[in-house]
């Protein structure tokens, strides 16, 4: 569900309608995305800001052309009957990290709290289900430092997590579709087919939520995650205050919050140069990402919806 603009575009023809045919890469979150796109393996990853503007203190020249997921879906967490109710009660804890860059998730939230790192045992304990599972219903950690799509899962096994980052963190970007700024032109075309497609897909989730519910219960999409209905929109209601934008229009990038996440790195060490946002930000494909016809949009998935083959996966009450 996390991306389900992609999944919605596939099933809907946003994408072919454009001329286009994805072939998504999975990996790791501790190998450097920016390999991909260097080594030709990619013309597009997902990457956070965090990781755009470390490559670009690394001499990449990469641009940001299309904000996907805010606010920030990293964050500290914690077992909902756990004493704790602030990063600054993590002194003397161990706190269990979902992939070596949550190291710096952790010394950020306590950053904004004027506290550090010193005095906490960190552990990189992974983001898979079993695992985490273990790191609340046995204590193997006091707290866990990772991304909202690791610890949303939870639920359905009775584990309920609270987040105790500091608000403040909240209002930073996380991940943008990024491309190197020498293919720009060369990809100009089915770069705007592409983010045209996919706020198409967020557009159908912002009008009636209920299509997406049902798109993902369809074999073709994430049907194990609705073996338990309410773990289901549990999840998919978090990801949809990620993916789903405050204003009306699709993948505008917000200055103010690329500068806070700088202002971060800054303060933990991360980077020590004062760069210019707008030096990776690339505003010149959020005109064709918003021109598209909204109705036509509905039209097609509503259709979908009244298809006889499509309604066992429909919601009775729709």
């Amino acid at each position: 569900m996390f991306i389900w603009p992609i999944h919605v575009g596939e099933m809907l023809g946003f994408f072919s309608e454009e001329g286009l045919s994805l072939e998504i890469i999975s990996s790791d979150a501790n190998i450097p995305y920016t390999l991909f796109l260097v080594g030709g393996n990619a013309d597009l990853v997902m990457m956070d800001s965090a990781q755009a503007l470390h490559a670009l203190n690394a001499g990449f020249e990469l641009a940001s052309i299309f904000e996907v997921h805010r606010p920030i879906p990293q964050g500290v967490y914690v077992k909902e009957s756990s004493p704790l109710y602030s990063v600054l009660d993590l002194k003397g804890r161990t706190v269990g990290l979902g992939s070596n860059r949550d190291l710096a998730t952790l010394q950020v939230a306590l950053a904004h709290e004027e506290s550090t790192i010193e005095d906490i045992d960190t552990v990189v304990v992974g983001d898979a289900g079993p695992i985490l599972n273990s790191v609340f219903t046995k204590d193997f950690a006091d707290a866990f430092a990772g991304s909202l799509a690791s610890v949303v899962p939870l639920a359905a096994h009775g584990v309920r997590v609270r987040d105790v980052t500091p608000k403040s963190v909240k209002s930073a970007p996380i991940n943008s579709y990024v491309t190197l700024k020498s293919r720009i032109e060369e990809l100009r075309e089915p770069i705007c087919g592409f983010v045209r497609a996919w706020s198409k897909g967020v557009y159908v989730g912002r009008r009636d939520i209920e299509i997406i519910a049902a798109m993902s219960r369809h074999p073709s999409g994430v049907p194990e995650q609705w073996e338990d209905p309410d773990y289901g929109y549990q999840f998919l209601h978090a990801v949809a205050d990620l993916v789903i934008p405050e204003g009306e229009e699709f993948g505008i990038a917000d200055t103010d919050a690329w500068q806070a996440v700088l202002d971060d790195m800054l303060l933990i060490n991360e980077i020590e140069i004062q760069y210019d946002v707008n030096a990776i930000i690339d505003h010149s494909f959020q005109s064709c990402a918003n021109d598209f016809d909204r109705e036509k949009v509905m039209s097609k998935a509503h259709e979908w919806m009244r298809a006889g083959e499509n309604i066992p996966y429909v919601r009775q009450q729709y």
